[in-house]
């Protein structure tokens, strides 16, 4: 497959770090994660305007997220229940890019 950039984000403010030096893509972000959570990130994602040409997909131990926070729903492209297959998780990126590019 082709090759892409990686870039390990260890918590969400390392993500929005990221966003703001300018890094365009997908982004495969845990619900859970050590201080801003998946939510919060993208909550912030959204304020600081900086949703352009990314596609979000978040890891989750549930089948249903939680529905209070159905107003951040529509900028999840998808969801990845864990545990998921490596191989799937690389086509799904790759299905991604392509919508990217």
């Amino acid at each position: 497959k082709r090759p892409f950039p990686i870039l390990l984000a260890h918590s969400g403010q390392e993500c929005l770090n990221y966003l703001q030096k300018g890094f365009k893509g997908v982004i495969l972000m845990d619900i859970m994660m050590p201080g801003l959570d998946g939510w919060e990130t993208i909550q912030e994602i959204v304020n600081r305007d900086m949703m352009h040409d990314l596609i979000i997909s978040m890891f989750t131990a549930k089948d249903v997220p939680d529905t209070s926070l159905d107003h951040l729903k529509e900028y999840v492209f998808d969801y990845i229940t864990k545990p998921f297959e490596p191989e799937n998780l690389i086509a799904l990126v790759d299905d991604y890019l392509t919508m990217l590019n």
